[in-house]
This record gives C-alpha cells, structure tokens and sequence, in this order.
C-alpha cells in the first residue's frame, strides 16, 4: 500500500500538472507537447523505481564520450549512414562495446536499426533496435525505439526482453536546443530463473546552446529514483572541417572527458576518453560514412 508521503507527492504532482495545463493553454501546441513530456519525465525518473543498464552501450559513441557521456539527442547527424563504434571501459577488455548503426531517411521518417554487443564468455549482452523518428514541425522532433536485449551468461544461459525508448527535441530559437530522453519508461524486468534483473528506467533532459556557428554548449541531467541526480556538460568547437576539439565532465563522480573528431569528404571520426577517480581511463573510437 502506498505510504501517506507517496500519496501526498502524487498529488502535490497533480496539482502541478493541472496548474501547467492552465497556463500552457495560451501557447503553440508544440511547445505545449515539450513542457507536458518534460513534466512526464521528471515523474517517471522519480517514481519508476531503481533500475541498472549499460547506457554507455545503449546511447554513446565516441563523440558523446568526449562530451560529458551525453544521452540526450538533437537530430541525426546525417540523413543516410553507418556508424561504427568500440569503447573500453577503464581499459578493461571484457567490459568493451562494439557497436554498428544504420541511419537512412525514408518515407519521411528516419530509420535507424543498431546493434551492440558488450560482456565476455561469462556474460554476454547482445541488442537490437529499432528507431522511428520524424520532425512534427520545424522546431518539435519526436522518435521511439524498441530494443530486444538478450543476456547470456555461463550458468543459465540466454534471457531476453524487449524495452522502449522515447526521444524528443525542440528548437526554442537558432541557438538554443532541449532535449529529452525517456529509457525503458514501462519498467520492464527480465525473469532468469528465480532472480528478476532490473532494467534502467531513466529520463534524460538535456540542452544544446550554440552561442557562434562554429560552438555548442551541451548541459544534461540525469534522473533515476534513490539515485543521486547525475549532471553532464560538453563544449564543441569546430577549428575546421578536419578537426573538431571536445572536452566535458560528468558528475557521481566527476570524470573530466575529453576527445576529437572531424570529416574527411564521406567518412567522419570522432575519438573520445574519460577519467574515472579510481577506475582510471575509458576511450572509445567511431567511424561514420554518410551519403
């Protein structure tokens, strides 16, 4: 039965909401739409329960590594590609990533179908997705996503589940940029045997402010029920076509990050690294070919 203080928080939340819905009625439906899913997001990072993913895997490539280890997204970088992407984990082996995604733009939607792998013999994670997105206007951009995860491991063998992810942005003006990232928002658990392994269920709000052309600013938090809320931060500044400098950090605990990138005709890289306090140095590498 849910406690007095849940109950009073419900409907401290309610109460918000219908406040919101009251004075958001005088705006654009879009930006209403943002507020409303912004809103959803801070209640689901509260109440969704405690949850553990790999959301280096499911999120990051090198670029978002030298950025803080940003999870929010702004749009795909190209209409039509394939990315490819390693990371190591604190220098170790078994926890690295391989990672292959294909982007194209087809019937007024963007496609995208990825799959990564991370783990050893002992335990294995293997995912497929699936991404459907498309701009709903000239600011507001909504996508979705399925997973299917399968875990192997030595003892029981192979689990699998399949998990949503929602995905939005919105462009407030030509240099401000927010972004939301909803992960695994129904609370799905994997039964292995008699053990239940939680999944993550997150919500990521982030913003990109681009004060010059060649300039971004990326802020991000992150939320997760009795967990400490997580703060990201990346700066991007493109010296030329060739040569892209990033640095950031992220905090619980704080990780300076660092990275290049740049693009040679069809085929970008980005390299991207952090620094644990105990765990020392991660680095990850990513080829992209676009056309």
């Amino acid at each position: 039965m849910p406690s007095l203080k849940n109950i009073s928080s419900y409907c401290f939340f309610i109460v918000i909401l219908l406040y919101l819905r009251c004075k958001l009625d005088s705006l654009p439906k879009p930006v209403k739409t943002v507020f409303l899913l912004v809103y959803f997001a801070i209640i689901q990072g509260l109440y969704a329960g405690e949850y553990v993913m790999n959301e280096s895997a499911l999120h990051l490539d090198a670029r978002d590594f030298a950025l803080g280890g940003l999870s929010c997204t702004f749009g795909p970088l190209f209409d039509n590609n394939l990315e490819i992407t390693y990371l190591m984990p604190y220098q170790l082996k078994d926890l690295s990533v391989r990672k292959l995604e294909f982007h194209k733009k087809m019937l007024g939607l963007d496609w995208a179908l990825g799959w990564y792998q991370s783990g050893n013999a002992d335990w294995m994670e293997n995912d497929l997705s699936m991404h459907l997105g498309k701009n709903l206007s000239e600011y507001l951009y909504l996508g979705v996503k399925v997973n299917a995860l399968i875990l192997d491991n030595a003892v029981e063998g192979p689990v699998s589940v399949c998990f949503a992810e929602l995905d939005c942005h919105y462009l407030i003006s030509e240099k401000v940029t927010i972004g939301l990232t909803l992960v695994n928002p129904g609370g799905v658990y994997i039964q292995s045997g008699n053990d239940r392994i939680p999944l993550s269920s997150t919500a990521f709000l982030g913003t990109r402010f681009s004060p010059a052309k060649k300039c971004n600013l990326y802020c991000e938090i992150e939320v997760r029920l009795n967990n400490t809320i997580r703060e990201r931060m990346g700066l991007e500044y493109v010296l030329n076509d060739f040569l892209i400098l990033r640095t950031g950090f992220s905090t619980g605990p704080l990780m300076p990050s660092w990275g290049i990138g740049g693009k040679l005709n069809r085929l970008s890289y980005s390299w991207g690294g952090n620094l644990h306090p105990i765990l020392g140095i991660s680095n990850g590498f990513t080829l992209n070919y676009c056309w």
